[in-house]
């Protein structure tokens, strides 16, 4: 917990599935509880939307913490923050943007394109060290 905000991408009509782990906090079953927020809007009890779940299972070294929404549309965009009841200064918060189909092609394809740099960096320096060694080779010893 406690980790810098995020960026999370999902399409329109799909399900939005966020993990909070918590660790190397000694849970006290009755007292500490993992919350989950849209904004300021707390989920783990909202029926009003339909299609939420929040899934925690508390262990004795932390809890790990599952919320599910299905069917999510541009209104479910925004902050979601994980927090432990009990150590509301260390919240961790993603945020998430809901794209419809067209908008998350783009965006997969421009992350496309920066991937292939590394590649094109590597068979560089690949030719490189090929180059080095056969000059190595070459040279009287």
């Amino acid at each position: 917990m406690g980790e810098p905000l995020r960026d999370k991408y999902y399409e329109a009509d799909s399900t939005i599935q966020l993990l909070c782990i918590v660790r190397h906090i000694a849970m006290q079953m009755q007292y500490s509880v993992v919350q989950w927020l849209h904004g300021n809007r707390t989920l783990n009890y909202d029926t009003t939307r339909g299609g939420i779940s929040v899934k925690t299972n508390l262990m004795e070294e932390g809890a790990n913490s599952t919320l599910s929404i299905a069917r999510v549309g541009p209104a479910d965009s925004g902050n979601y923050t994980c927090v432990l009841t009990t150590m509301l200064e260390q919240p961790a918060t993603v945020h998430v943007h809901v794209l419809n189909g067209e908008s998350l092609a783009e965006l997969h394809h421009g992350r496309a394109n920066s991937m292939n740099h590394p590649r094109v960096e590597l068979s560089i320096l690949r030719l490189l060290l090929l180059l080095g060694l056969s000059l190595a080779w070459l040279l009287p010893r």
